[in-house]
């Protein structure tokens, strides 16, 4: 009898040891077909304990936007309904890795186990290629895709498997290429943004030492050359709003636009204004409302609003957008970042 009752308990052993190593192996199978990448670039997971340090993480992460980013939360979940505004942060903040704005991402996530990766896709209708807009993703454990800034159509990968694995091979093989030729274009236009960055911000410092000026007058500086230098784009505005993806206008939307072509519009202008506060280590943020941007300065420990969108008034600079405490510019104009918007904490008011 004791035999028995031994036999049985050793069987039942093996069986949840069984069990267990075919859970793992479809825990590892299924983040491979997750988080695999087409061979564009090789998934690299980085431990994050906040949302501060996941959009962080972003911004090292996305030097081109052809990158996947990989992360694993550790301390804290990931929100999905706030997936878009860590995107869109990353976007706007990040100016001169992310010149020409990517139209929509992907997020593929195994969140029981707090893994997360992050894709950027731009559109066809671009200077620089994106990857295809015609296949199907399909998530083994979930995830959420969207648009970062103005919408449009969503779509992703498709994992192709089984009769179908040539075909797949040459899928994969047309977007690794897709995607090389849109990271060359997106160099090619960082390079142009980089130099115009050395020059300006090169421009702004020595000036301003020379009349010995501080902070104060360098963000006066960046205000006043982004409103001589720059044009508000109507025609790409009316692009945006109608959603014409395959208006070329489109990759004006970012820093690139405004520092590189000369027009874009209020998402550029604060892009613009974010890259050459990063050059000169002035603090900025960008901050958005569902129809504005804009940026959040720290001065003296004190934020204030910029607004070089509105400063800008063809044959004159309006002064009253440099430098507004945040409560009188929403008071006076309407605006305040949207709830999606994730502002790092210092930048709050």
């Amino acid at each position: 009898m004791n035999e028995k009752k031994s036999g049985a308990v050793q069987r039942a052993v093996r069986r949840i040891l069984i069990t267990a190593v075919l859970l793992i192996a479809l825990l590892f199978a299924g983040s491979f077909i997750i988080f695999r990448n087409f061979g564009i670039m090789p998934a690299k997971f980085v431990t994050v304990h906040s949302e501060e340090e996941l959009v962080e993480e972003m911004m090292d992460g996305f030097s081109t936007g052809y990158e996947s980013v990989s992360v694993r939360t550790d301390g804290f979940r990931l929100d999905e309904s706030r997936i878009a505004s860590y995107i869109s942060a990353e976007i706007s903040n990040d100016a001169e890795d992310m010149c020409i704005f990517p139209e929509r991402y992907t997020a593929s996530g195994m969140d029981l186990f707090g893994l997360w990766q992050f894709r950027l896709f731009f559109a066809e209708g671009d200077t620089l290629t994106g990857l295809s807009e015609e296949s199907e993703e399909e998530e083994a454990s979930g995830g959420a895709q969207g648009q970062p800034s103005s919408g449009g159509e969503i779509s992703g990968e498709g994992y192709i498997i089984g009769e179908q694995e040539e075909a797949g091979k040459e899928i994969m093989q047309a977007q690794q290429e897709e995607a090389e030729d849109g990271r060359r274009h997106m160099l090619q236009a960082q390079s142009q943004v980089s130099e115009t960055l050395d020059r300006v911000s090169m421009q702004i410092a020595e000036e301003t030492a020379a009349s010995g000026g501080g902070e104060t007058e360098l963000h006066h500086a960046i205000f006043v050359y982004l409103c001589n230098n720059v044009e508000y784009d109507y025609e790409l505005s009316e692009a945006i709003l109608s959603g014409d993806y395959s208006s070329p206008l489109r990759k004006n939307r970012g820093s690139y636009g405004a520092l590189v072509e000369g027009r874009t519009v209020c998402s550029g202008y604060a892009a613009a204004y974010k890259a050459i506060c990063d050059r000169l280590g002035l603090e900025c943020w960008v901050a958005s409302s569902l129809d504005h941007a804009w940026n959040l300065i720290r001065v003296d420990g004190k934020v204030y609003c910029v607004d070089a969108t509105s400063g800008d008034q063809a044959t004159w600079i309006a002064e009253q957008f440099f430098m507004v405490d945040p409560a009188s510019y929403e008071s006076e104009y309407g605006y305040r970042p949207d709830e999606s918007c994730y502002i790092p904490e210092q930048f709050l008011a």
